[in-house]
Order: C-alpha cells, then structure tokens, then sequence
C-alpha cells in the first residue's frame, strides 16, 4: 500500500512522540514539520521543519495529511484552534493508531486521534475528536471521552466513565468507575477521583 504524505506540527517534545508513532503504522511518508520561523531548518529525529502555519494557503490543495505534534496540558486551545483551522481548509486529520496499542473493534473512535503504545480502549468505548491517549491509559469499557481531550501517560478510566470536551486527566491518574467528569477539567496526576466532577473544575490532589 502507497504512503500518504504527512506533516506534523511542532518541533518539541510530543512532536517526536507523534514522530515515533507514525512510523510505527508505515502508514504515512513524513514530508517534513511546520514550526516557528526561528525553527526553520532544524532537524527533529531526522526530518526537518520545512513550513510554517501561514504556509497552509498553499498546500492545502494537495493530499498531504496533517498531525498534530503540539502537547495539551493546562489549555488545550492551541490543538482545538489548529485542528478547526485545518478543517476549514480541508486537510486531512487523521486518527493515528500505534500497532501494540489494543482498540476494540466495538468501539468508536473520531478524527484525528493519537493512540500512543499500549494504551488500551475497551468494548463500547467512545473517543471524540482530537484527543492524545497516551501511553498506557486504560478505557474501560462503556466509557466515553469528548473531543480535544487529553488522557494521559498511565491514566485509568473505569468502565462507564464519561468525560467532557477540553479535560485533561494526569499520568497515573485513576477515575473510579460511573463517574461523570465535566468540560475543560483538569485533573493532575495521580490522582484518585471518587466522583463526579463539574465542568471548569481544576483538581490537584484525591477526591470523593
């Protein structure tokens, strides 16, 4: 099967995640990484950053696919922003699966999702649109993510857990099962969550 070409936004450190894990589907030919103007030039894991976002004009008529190689931690605007940017000019976004990762063929999964090594989403799971699940999360089964989330490193979501677009759950953090979290959460790492939780919430530390 041919390579689709693909570039990835950023020149940091989830960028060289992003990096790793297209190679590892030989699905798609990384032609290069848009970056800051002081990025030109530079090389990141052997490609280099050969664009910037105003080039999108001009390439957006091509069939080049586009990943998202900028992290979400506190905020996750600067993904959103980009991925209904690239929308409007047509890219294609799409949802990159890491080969040891284990996606259950009963679940849906949206557009323009990472899937990194080893994390696990369960029967009847639903993932939104835009979201990083990160290396080793778990979701369980019957659970749901919004769109523009970010599950991280080591996260445990339990069956039935339903989280709101914008929320960011922290490494190793573990919700318990049939809790409802809401829009824009964030919660930090190692963190047990015991119940629900309201949009707009910021919790650092366990909760019940």
């Amino acid at each position: 099967m041919a390579q689709q070409d693909i570039l990835v936004i950023g020149a940091g450190g989830h960028a060289k995640a992003c990096i790793e894990l297209i190679e590892s589907t030989d699905k798609y030919r990384i032609i290069g990484l848009v970056g800051k103007r002081s990025d030109l030039k530079n090389q990141v894991l052997g490609y280099e950053v050969k664009f910037v976002e105003e080039d999108f004009e001009h390439l957006s008529n091509k069939n080049i696919a586009i990943c998202i190689g900028i992290g979400q931690i506190e905020s996750p605007e600067p993904r959103k922003t980009l991925f209904y940017r690239l929308k409007e000019k047509n890219f294609s976004i799409p949802t990159i699966v890491s080969p040891v990762a284990y996606v259950s063929r009963h679940s849906e999964i949206g557009e323009g999702n990472q899937i990194f090594p080893h994390a696990i989403i369960n029967v009847s799971s639903r993932i939104g649109a835009n979201c990083i699940i990160n290396t080793k999360a778990l979701v369980e089964h019957d659970s749901s993510i919004g769109s523009h989330c970010h599950i991280s490193t080591g996260a445990v979501l339990n069956g039935s857990v339903h989280v709101g677009d914008e929320t960011f759950i922290g490494s190793n953090a573990t919700v318990r099962n049939d809790v409802l979290i809401g829009k824009k959460v964030f919660i930090g790492m190692a963190t047990s969550v015991l119940g629900n939780v309201p949009d707009m919430t910021k919790i650092v530390r366990s909760t019940s």
